[in-house]
Formats: structure tokens, C-alpha cells, sequence
């Protein structure tokens, strides 16, 4: 019996019998491979497990598999956007950017296909006997028959025609300004600004709020030099050979002075090292600002002064045998200097020599001294009104491994200096030297000790990486200078020496004993030059770096002749670009008789030359700066702007005259305003005298002339004080004159105060005594 292929059922031939059991067992097998068979129901889920398995392909299924597509042969994939993506389109062999761009007919249609005529056709219709009208033909003549617009025309006052001065012989408006400015504007009408464009005379050099005369529409400013201003601060006892000097400036507004008397081994009285401070807008010492920076009395060989902000400073001085160091605070308010934290045990067998110097934002300082033997360096922290000691008695010997002397610190920036210092045996070195912020230690580089031969003196100051240094060579006599240049930790010596003249070099500077101790020089930079000064006077240079010093020599920068006496220590500090303090001490008498006096006078660079200059001009005020052959603006009267000028700022001259309402501008007062004007005010006398009880009195403008006189016998002593000099000369009841040098100017200078240190009679201050006071201004 015959089966089937797929399920073996048995198939009966014609010759077999039927049999049930066949027919069943064939039944049984076909139950069998049905009950395999999902049914309707459960095909999806068998389906599932197909694919899930791998055994139901795309292929299979006759369809494209999911990794087929955008592939080559395959079917394409659709992006997010559901478009086919451009890099599954085949390339085209135009492009449609530049195609719809193409405005050259790319396929070339023709007139008859867009219904347009030929050219010829329309050649031909502009050639016939018709003529056609523009639009600016047609306003024409539209305009011949309307007088309108050529009315207009005719009664025009703004120039339609743009005629020019020249063309018809007139003045031009720069021209008729400065006719004008040659004379003085009428009283009566006085425009609210008169401010005029006029121009610098050839070699004049003017500054916004400088006072200038004008002359052939040339503006000019006359300086005169005067004798010089000398404030003495305070002299000595006897006994005393020097009185150490040093000067800087904390702000804008401030300088200060610290001084000392010297110890030479014959003490005097009460030496306490002082400071004052120096007022840079009036050019006067507040004297009754001074204060007294030690505890107890003492002696000093140097000092050195740290800025810490426009209200702080800390000041350094050597004393005996150690250093003290004292944070100052200037009490805006009333001028006065405040004594917050003194340090006096901390820098023992410190004697030999001292600086200080801010390192960073942090108001951490570094500060270098030396005993006899070694070098130290110790850092500072000023916190508030707090000065703290963080890091002390370090030993330094990058520059010397015994002692230093005329040491220098430079700031380079933020936790960068340079040190430089003479050693023991007078050889000069100089190292870079850095800090770190979070040890509070300081690292060095390599010194370089082949700055100078065997010196003293040694003074620097830098512009930069660029150090000018000078000092004084024994062997020789000769005060040099040199230009030193940093590189990261690297000092170089970038120059040749260059000698500073000593022509009037004192002989008992030269041979003092003390000379190796004590600063007899300076150098400083005022704008580009630099200045090397010494008790022969000051010497200008220029940097030139075709040079072989890499100085240029301007020329004698002026000597400010001394009060009295032989010349000694000196220190001079810039508070602008063109203002000195220079402060000095002067030496009287000899031996047991000897006594020194510390002096400062402030000073003006004009041609070169610092001195007590003082412009003579009086009639309008240059509002902005210019050189010679520049237009600038020139105030004469009303509200004028000046960029340059802050708020209570004054200027005076015989003629104009001008306040600071508020930062950057000026009321100024011409010159025939100045009326003279006079105020008189009495007063009743306390009986009282002296620095703590000075008489004052305040008037409604800056007096040049002030009078005082007492109104009945007993009182018939007077006083006058002429602006702006600092005396007030004192004719008591009887025939006595004497000079009160103890007379202040406040309160923009409308103020007068002044004090006498002998006797009521003599300060016009006699008790019960009725006084009348006449200013003239």
C-alpha cells in the first residue's frame, strides 16, 4: 500500500481491501499535524516568535530589510522632516542655485513665445514723429507755469547757491572769533558760555584749566619763576647734625612727610620721628596734621613710607637698634593723620637700613631690613585699621651674605618686585623676587652683582620692566646712573654708565662721616623723564635707546636754593606730572651748637626747569589741552566745560577767575567781573595762644589782603597777612614787629588761621580784647 509524501497516509490500491484500521490510523495523522497548525487566533503571536527567533526574514517575506534602505540597490529611507534625505537623490547635472539665478535665458525663449515685440519693432516705434516727455521735463515746465516753487526760490535766506565767504570777499566764521577774542566782550550781554576756538601759539604747550592771555587770535600762557616756597616742619635741638627727611604721596589730594633728627651719638631732647601731611591742591603743609609716629623718643638713619590705599599708609624707620613700623589713617574730615597700630618688638638688631613696599591687592607688604651682619625680610598685613606681622625675620641673602645698606624695593606688579641694595663692602646688586600669596614666603632669581662698581647712594625707580638706577662712587667722586632691564627672574644691565654732573657738589656732603649711611640723592620720573637729583641740583634725561647710556641728556632741571645753612638729606616724591615735593634738611651751627631743620617746598616743571613757577596770564582759561597750532577750546565767562577739572577746584589770576561747580565743569568770572571786593567781621579775644588755640576767621571769597586790628588802646596792636604768602607780620601796642610763620589757608583757601607761640599780644588774642578784621579780595 502506497503513503503520502508529507504525512505517510497510507493510499489503498485498487486491489486492496478496505480496511478500518488503515482508514483510522491515517485519521490519527492527520489530527496530528493539524493540531500543530495555530489556528486563526494564535497566528499573529506565532508570527511574533518567528521574527523574534530569526526564522521569518524580509526575504521571506518578498519585502526590503531596515538595513537595506538608502543603501545602493535598496529602497530609500524618509529624514525627520519625512522627505528622502539629498544624499540618497542622485546628482544632478545642473545646478538649481545658479540656474534660478541665470538671468541670460538659459532656455531661450523668444519674443513671439512670451507675445513681446522684437527689437526692431520697438527701435522702430521710438524712431517715429512721436516724442516723449520725462518726468523732470514735465516738472519743468509745469514750474514755468506756476510761480510757486521759483518764488520760493527767490525768497530763500539759506544760501540755495552754496556761495562760499571766499567767493564773495567776507571773513569766515573762525576769523571774526578771533578778531573778537583780541578784545574784551561788552559788559552788558554776556552770552551764558562765551567760549572761543582759538589757537595755541608756536612752542607753547597749554594744559585744560591753565590761564592764557590772547594776542592776534593766538592764545599763550606767561610763566614767571618766583622765589621758592620753603616750609619748615620742624628743627632740631641742639646737638642734632641731620634731620632725616622722606616724602610721598598717598592720593590725589595728600602727600605725606615723615622726618626725624639723626642719631650721631650726641642726643638731644624729645628726637620722636613725625609726620604731616602735604596737601597737593594748595601746595601746603597742614601743620597741625603733624603727629608723632613712635611711643618714646628716639633717633632714626632711615625712613620709608608704603601707600595703602587713598587713606592709609604705613610707615618704617630705623631706630637704635631695631625697626618700627606704624600704619597711619588720614581722617579726611579734618585733615589729621591717626596713629592706628604701631609695631615695635617684632624687628630686633634690624639697624643698618629699611624699605617697605605694598606686595598685592591683599595689602600685604614686604619689608627688607639688616642688622650688621645679615639681611632679613619680613612680611606685613595691613587688615582694616590693623597692621599684623605674618611672617618675620626671614633670613636674605640673595643680594649678600652679611649686611645691606641703601636698600630699594621696586614694585613690578601683583606679588612682584625687585630688590636691590649695596652689601657690605659697597658692592650693589640688585634681584628679582616673588611672592606667594598662600606660604607668605618669598623665592628669588639670580642676582646680578655687576650693577656698579663699590657705591653708596644707591636710588632707583622703574617704568616698568625698565629700572634707572644712580649712585655715588667714592673712588671717583661722580654720582652715575645706569638703565637696568628685568626679563621674568633675570636682571641685565642694558646700558653704559652715564655720569651725572656734580659741578657744585658740596664738599661737606663729600666728606661727612655719616655719608655711608644716610641718602644725600634721589631719582624720580615726572611724565617721560627722569630725573636724577643730588645737592648739585637736578639733571633731566629722556630714554634713548640709540644711546649708549640709553639716557638723553635734556639739561640742568634747576637746584632750589636752600632756607639757610649747608644742604643734607634729601626726598623727593611726584604727586602729578608736572609737581614735586621736594623735601630736604638743612644744617646750622657746629658741635654742642649744631641743629637741623626739616624743610619742604613744592615745586612746578616748566621748559625743563623745576621751580616756584607761577603763569602771569589773566584772561580766559583753556578748556582742554593743546600744542602749538592746535585749535582748542578757550573759556572767557559763564558755565564752561573742562573735562580735567573736579568739584571745588579753584583758579585764580589777576584777571579770570574760575570755581568747580562739579566734576568737569567751571564758572568762570571774566576778567573785568573782578571787581574788588571787602568784607569786614569782628571778634572778642580769648586770652588764649598757641598750636591748640589758633584764631580763625572765614570769609565769603579768597582774600588777598587781610587786616587785623584792635578797636580800643589796650588791644591797638595790628596784624596783615598778604596772599599768598604764609606770614602775618605783628605790631603790638608798642613798637614790636614780629612774623608769625604759623599761618594756614582752608576751606579753598577763604579761610585764615593762624596761632602765635609766644604770647596772646602777639596772636592779636589778649583776652577780652574787642578785634576787627578787613579782607580784600
Amino acid at each position: 500500500m502506497q503513503e503520502t509524501t508529507k504525512y505517510k497516509l497510507k493510499k489503498p490500491g485498487e486491489s486492496d481491501y478496505a480496511d478500518v484500521a488503515v482508514l483510522n490510523e491515517n485519521m490519527d495523522k492527520v489530527e496530528e499535524a493539524l493540531g500543530k497548525k495555530p489556528d486563526k487566533t494564535e497566528l499573529p503571536a506565532e508570527v511574533k516568535k518567528a521574527v523574534q527567533a530569526g526564522t521569518l526574514t524580509a526575504a521571506d517575506l518578498g519585502a526590503v530589510s531596515a538595513e537595506d534602505k538608502g543603501k545602493p540597490n535598496g529602497v530609500a529611507g524618509l529624514g525627520a522632516d519625512g522627505k528622502v534625505p539629498q544624499a540618497q537623490l542622485p546628482e544632478m547635472d545642473y545646478a538649481p542655485a545658479s540656474h534660478a539665478t541665470d538671468k541670460n535665458n538659459p532656455h531661450e525663449v523668444t519674443a513671439a513665445q512670451v507675445g513681446a515685440p522684437t527689437t526692431a519693432a520697438f527701435n522702430g516705434h521710438t524712431g517715429d514723429g512721436v516724442k516723449h516727455v520725462t518726468a523732470e521735463e514735465r516738472t519743468k515746465w509745469n514750474g514755468k507755469a506756476d510761480q510757486t516753487a521759483l518764488n520760493a526760490h527767490v525768497s530763500s535766506k539759506n544760501n540755495p547757491h552754496r556761495v562760499t565767504p571766499e567767493q564773495i570777499g567776507a571773513a569766515t566764521m573762525e576769523q571774526v572769533d578771533e578778531r573778537i577774542a583780541e578784545v574784551a566782550p561788552p559788559k552788558q550781554g554776556l552770552p551764558v558760555n562765551d567760549i572761543r576756538t582759538l589757537t595755541v601759539r608756536a612752542g607753547q604747550s597749554i594744559k585744560a584749566g591753565d590761564v592764557v592771555d590772547v594776542e592776534n587770535g593766538e592764545i599763550f600762557a606767561t610763566f614767571n619763576k618766583y622765589a621758592n616756597v620753603n616750609h619748615e616742619l620742624q628743627t632740631s635741638e641742639e646737638k642734632d647734625s641731620a634731620m632725616i627727611v622722606k616724602t610721598a604721596k598717598i592720593s590725589d589730594k595728600y602727600s605725606v612727610c615723615a622726618y626725624c633728627p639723626y642719631d650721631d651719638s650726641s642726643h638731644s631732647n624729645n628726637p620722636y620721628l613725625q609726620a604731616v601731611l602735604l596737601d597737593n591742591s594748595t601746595k601746603v603743609p597742614i601743620k597741625n596734621s603733624a603727629v608723632n609716629l613712635t611711643a618714646e623718643s628716639s633717633y632714626t638713619s632711615q625712613i620709608s613710607i608704603a601707600p595703602i590705599s587713598e587713606t592709609h599708609f604705613v610707615v618704617a624707620g630705623i631706630f637704635y637698634d631695631h625697626v618700627i613700623a606704624t600704619l597711619c589713617k588720614i581722617e579726611l574730615s579734618n585733615n589729621k593723620i591717626v596713629v592706628l597700630t604701631r609695631i615695635e618688638n617684632k624687628f630686633s638688631n634690624q639697624d643698618y637700613t629699611v624699605d617697605v613696599v605694598k606686595l598685592n591687592s591683599s595689602n600685604k607688604l614686604l619689608m627688607v631690613s639688616s642688622s650688621e651682619m645679615n639681611g632679613f625680610y619680613n612680611i606685613l598685613q595691613v587688615n582694616g585699621d590693623v597692621l599684623s606681622v605674618i611672617s618675620e625675620g626671614n633670613s636674605f641673602t640673595a643680594l649678600s651674605s652679611g649686611s645691606l645698606r641703601f636698600v630699594n624695593i621696586l614694585s613690578l606688579g601683583e606679588n612682584k618686585v625687585v630688590i636691590a641694595a649695596c652689601g657690605s663692602s659697597d658692592k650693589p646688586a640688585a634681584v628679582v623676587g616673588t611672592f606667594n600669596n598662600s606660604t607668605n614666603k618669598m623665592s628669588f632669581g639670580t642676582a646680578s652683582k655687576d650693577v656698579f662698581a663699590a657705591a653708596r647712594q644707591l636710588r632707583m625707580v622703574n617704568d616698568g620692566n625698565t629700572i634707572y638706577a644712580m649712585c655715588y662712587l667714592p673712588s671717583e667722586g661722580k654720582y652715575i646712573a645706569k638703565v637696568l632691564t628685568v626679563s621674568e627672574n633675570t636682571i641685565s644691565v642694558a646700558s653704559q654708565r652715564a655720569e651725572i654732573s656734580t659741578e657744585n657738589l658740596s664738599g661737606y656732603i663729600k666728606d661727612w662721616p655719616f655719608y655711608a649711611y644716610l641718602y644725600a640723592c634721589d631719582v624720580f620720573r615726572v611724565g617721560n623723564k627722569i630725573i636724577f637729583a643730588t645737592n648739585s641740583g637736578m639733571e633731566m634725561y629722556q630714554y634713548d635707546n640709540s644711546a649708549a647710556s640709553k639716557l638723553k641728556h635734556i639739561g640742568h632741571a634747576g637746584w632750589p636754593e636752600i632756607l639757610r645753612g649747608s644742604w643734607q638729606t634729601l626726598s623727593i616724591s611726584p604727586y602729578s606730572d608736572s609737581e614735586i615735593w621736594y623735601g630736604y634738611s638743612i644744617s646750622e651751627g657746629s658741635g654742642n651748637y649744631a641743629t637741623a631743620t626739616a624743610v619742604v617746598t613744592p615745586l612746578t616743571v616748566h621748559d625743563n626747569v623745576f621751580a616756584n613757577w607761577k603763569n602771569g596770564a589773566s584772561t580766559a582759561i583753556a578748556l582742554t589741552d593743546g600744542t602749538g597750532g592746535q585749535k582748542i577750546p578757550v573759556g572767557f565767562g559763564g558755565y564752561c566745560e573742562c573735562p580735567d577739572v573736579t568739584a571745588g577746584q579753584r583758579i585764580d589770576s589777576a584777571g579770570v577767575s574760575a570755581v568747580s561747580p562739579q566734576d568737569g565743569w567751571l564758572d568762570v568770572k571774566p576778567a573785568y567781573f573782578g571787581a574788588v571786593k571787602v568784607e569786614s567781621q569782628t571778634y572778642i579775644g580769648t586770652g588764649k595762644f598757641g598750636s591748640s588755640n589758633p584764631n580763625k576767621l572765614t570769609f565769603s571769597f579768597v582774600p588777598k589782603l587781610v587786616i587785623v586790628q584792635g578797636k580800643n588802646e589796650s588791644t591797638a596792636g595790628f596784624g596783615l597777612i598778604v596772599y599768598p604768602s604764609e606770614i602775618m607780620v605783628v605790631q603790638d601796642t608798642g613798637s614790636t614787629r614780629t612774623e608769625l610763620n604759623y599761618v594756614e589757608r582752608l576751606d579753598n583757601e577763604k579761610t585764615i588761621r593762624w596761632y602765635s607761640d609766644s604770647n596772646p599780644t602777639h596772636q592779636l588774642n589778649l583776652s577780652g580784647g574787642s578785634y576787627v578784621a578787613v579782607a580784600i579780595g
